[in-house]
């Protein structure tokens, strides 16, 4: 399979890691397994709610950028969190590898 060099794919989970199960689990090995495979091909990103810095070491290691929207706190899954998520993918450090 051909990858365009400009395509990104941007996951949603509640956190980094397999931790709460489900989405989290699969984005997890998924976004670790895809990331290396299409080195210079796709950027990978993963919006979390919050992340450690340990968190941000490991997906850095696995080459998916970790998009954190800083909402520890967060519990109600709103469409608040869609605008913030677009605005800090909109961020420099994210869009560039």
């Amino acid at each position: 399979m051909t990858v365009s060099k400009n395509c990104s794919l941007v996951a949603f989970a509640t956190s980094w890691g397999a931790w709460f199960g489900g989405v989290n689990a699969f984005n997890f090995d998924l976004l670790q397994a895809l990331a290396p495979a299409f080195r210079g091909q796709l950027q990978v990103a993963c919006v979390v709610l919050d992340a450690t810095a340990d968190d941000c070491r490991s997906a850095s290691s696995a080459e998916v950028q970790m998009v954190p929207l800083g909402l520890p706190d967060q519990k109600d899954k709103t469409t608040a969190l869609g605008a913030l998520a677009w605005k800090k993918l909109q961020e420099p450090r994210v869009r560039a590898r």
